[in-house]
């Protein structure tokens, strides 16, 4: 089961080669199809930390609990984040670096994040 009520001018999705698949802002439906059109059927979910501080305690604790649990990564780099979720770096930073650009959001300064830190949980199993 997955979440998809983030955000969406605030997340950024990708496959498990870094690369943004899809529009972030698109039907529920469409992202879903997106997902399962996936090789992997996979993929990871990235928002920064103001959209988690925007969120609800309750869905706030969730993530903090899965944080510590393993299930979701954090880091201050892209270059960490990448490594964490064993992305090839250099598309991970062109994803982000070309949504940023398209949403009109300052690019990140060289190895950092467009935003504080980052959260990623991954996007599986939605059938």
């Amino acid at each position: 089961m997955v979440r998809l009520d983030i955000r969406p001018n605030r997340m950024i999705m990708v496959d498990l080669e870094g690369k943004r698949f899809v529009d972030e802002s698109g039907y529920r439906s469409k992202i879903a199809e997106a997902i399962l059109s996936l090789p992997e059927q996979h993929c990871w979910s990235i928002s920064d930390s103001d959209t988690v501080s925007s969120f609800d305690v309750t869905i706030q604790k969730n993530l903090y609990r899965n944080l510590f649990a393993g299930h979701i990564f954090r880091a201050d780099t892209l270059e960490k984040l990448a490594q964490q979720i064993q992305v090839p770096p250099a598309s991970l930073r062109s994803s982000v670096l070309s949504v940023s650009q398209s949403r009109h959001i300052n690019p990140p300064p060289s190895g950092l994040l467009p935003f504080s830190s980052e959260f990623i949980q991954p996007l599986a199993d939605l059938l």
